[in-house]
């Protein structure tokens, strides 16, 4: 058992999992983390978020009855404080040069370090590694073969990250060099929902190289009793997104600032389109204050469109032509 004040060893990898009531799910992700045929410099540290099912029994006797050279090492919150907070507790205990998230439902291939580590030493100090994924049953949800081996375009990355279509928005199954999140300060906004779109925004904001592992490394458990997606009532969500895209306003820099721009309308019409008539109508005046803010950063052009999409009446914008049309204005590739 780690304490609040005790960090493991230094290693090269630390694979970070916050835990929340999985009883049913953690031994799997426990023993898949310890099958992993490369098991050299790797620790794994667990954030118990102050569950109340067996959660923390299940992985102390794990912990207790294990032999390997994988250094493990839990620490307990007696309050449930969400996700973001528990992830943000593990890089604090952190000593890996790289950080690899995992969620404590899900498990990862026993060749996931293996590959991870082959192509970290094909190209040392590479800010990411990308791996693919698949759910359990094997659908694809995320694949990397299409993807360059290695790549240092920042524009580029940009577009993989901050754009719909490229890299899952998930922090899951990708090393991250931890300097790269000490010297941005990246941490996930706690007490919100979906607090991975704005820790995967400021990746690709600041990272400067990016490699790819071919193979799918992680297998993903979809919509499990208790699941985020399961429990955010049409109201709280559209809060929390609102709260993403202020975030999303506040990272703004003048790195490829029309990229941003693009990537920030796009997410505020995708928003304006997935929740209830009802839902939008009651945030109205939030979305407009949204809206303005972030209109200043735009260039005059992109203001125009904006100007007549705002306008518009609500079942206007929603109509599949004109919904269309205004994505495909700011997808333009203008930058």
């Amino acid at each position: 058992m780690v304490s609040q004040d005790q960090k493991l060893s230094e290693k090269v990898i630390s694979i970070v999992i916050p835990v929340y009531n999985v009883e049913d799910y953690i031994l799997d992700c426990l023993e898949s983390v310890a099958s992993q045929t490369y098991n050299e410099d790797v620790e794994c540290i667990l954030i118990d978020d102050g569950s109340k099912d067996k959660s923390v029994e299940t992985i102390q006797s794990f912990i207790n009855n294990y032999n390997g050279p994988i250094t493990f090492g839990l620490h307990s919150q007696e309050k449930n404080r969400g996700q973001a907070a528990a992830r943000n507790i593990g890089l604090t205990f952190a000593s890996g040069e790289y950080i690899y998230f995992m969620d404590s439902d899900d498990v990862i291939e026993p060749f996931c370090v293996e590959h991870f580590m082959s192509v970290l030493k094909q190209y040392p100090n590479v800010d990411l590694i990308q791996g693919g994924m698949v759910t359990l049953d094997g659908r694809l949800v995320m694949s990397t073969k299409g993807y360059p081996d290695y790549i240092e375009d920042r524009l580029w990355i940009k577009q993989k990250f901050l754009l719909p279509g490229g890299v899952d928005p998930g922090p899951c199954n990708r090393l991250m060099r931890k300097q790269l999140l000490d010297d941005f300060n990246i941490r996930f906004h706690e007490g919100i929902k979906y607090e991975d779109v704005p820790f995967t925004y400021s990746i690709g904001q600041y990272a400067k190289s990016i490699a790819f592992v071919k193979q799918n490394t992680y297998k993903y458990r979809i919509l499990r009793e208790g699941s985020t997606i399961k429990t955010v009532s049409d109201m709280e969500a559209l809060s929390y997104r609102l709260s993403i895209l202020n975030d999303l306003i506040s990272m703004h820099d003048n790195c490829f600032p029309k990229l941003q721009v693009r990537a920030i309308m796009l997410k505020f019409i995708l928003y304006m389109n997935i929740h209830s008539v009802e839902c939008v109508k009651q945030f109205c005046t939030e979305l407009k204050e949204v809206y303005s803010k972030f209109s200043l950063l735009m260039p005059w052009y992109f203001q125009v469109i904006g100007k007549i999409y705002m306008i518009l009446p609500l079942n206007i914008k929603r109509n599949h032509v004109f919904d269309k049309l205004f994505r495909t204005m700011y997808s333009l590739n203008i930058n």
